[in-house]
């Protein structure tokens, strides 16, 4: 299949939210979304996703950590067959915030989410509670 062809007439189907969380809890690999010092920021992140909101790590003094804090934050997962052009895309958005519970930092750490997609120690937790929940599927 051809990525030039306009005449594509694959359907595009909008998933429902326990069809998104779905997706997102099989996953665990996103880029998170925020507002930079001069730009905005995407950066590649693992991720847990439970009971409504995302969790993250980021690095405790790094600029993640400090911007997203009380300001609007996206996260994007998606699923894609190459070979196909086919697979799904979920996004939510919200307001995140660093995560100070130690019941909460200790059950997270206890997912046991494979290593930060970027160097360093990633010791600041932060929530993505959802606000916004969009996905949709692109099938044959």
């Amino acid at each position: 299949m051809s990525t030039s062809n306009v005449n594509d007439t694959r359907p595009l189907a909008h998933l429902d939210p326990d069809e998104c969380w779905r997706l997102m809890g099989s996953h665990g690999v996103g880029r998170g979304v925020f507002t930079g010092d001069t730009h905005t920021q995407i950066v590649p992140t693992t991720y847990d996703a439970a009971s409504g909101t995302a969790y993250f790590r980021a690095p405790t003094f790094g600029e993640l950590a400090r911007r997203v804090h009380g300001h609007t934050a996206s996260l994007q997962v998606d699923d894609i067959d190459r070979s196909t052009f086919t697979g799904w895309s979920v996004l939510m958005t919200g307001t995140a915030h660093r995560v100070k519970d130690a019941t909460t930092v200790a059950s997270l750490w206890s997912l046991g989410r494979p290593d930060a997609w970027y160097p360093g120690p990633q010791t600041q937790w932060i929530a993505l509670p959802v606000d916004t929940l969009r996905g949709q599927r692109v099938s044959m």
